[in-house]
């Protein structure tokens, strides 16, 4: 969940469902501008990787939403644990310092 109640859902097999979700989407259409709003309710699949931060020792771990129909897509960068993992991407240019912060919300067993 984000602060504004967004909700994501990962399920197992890469689809995911989702409801005003926080993000910085982007769909493709290269007018320049990445402004897009998370289609909601949204429904799509997700993808994990593991990458290197180039220069440097770190590895980077993140997780890829592409929105169907449309092809809109954002992704977000994964941390925490597998028990409390919180998913955050900037909104817009990284130098303004909006974030987006996705966490496990309290009624995890509830889905």
């Amino acid at each position: 969940m984000d602060e504004q109640g967004g909700r994501l859902v990962l399920k197992e097999g890469g689809a995911f469902t989702s409801a005003r979700i926080c993000g910085d989407f982007d769909d493709n259409d290269d007018d320049g501008f990445d402004d897009v709003a998370s289609p909601t309710p949204g429904a799509g699949t997700w993808e994990h990787s593991t990458s290197n931060v180039t220069g440097e020792d770190d590895r980077v771990s993140t997780v890829h939403l592409t929105f169907t129909p449309g092809g809109v897509w954002g992704q977000y960068e994964a941390r925490g644990t597998s028990k409390n993992p919180v998913l955050w991407a900037y909104i817009g240019d990284p130098d303004e310092g909006r974030l987006c912060v996705l966490e496990r919300a309290d009624d995890r067993g509830k889905e």
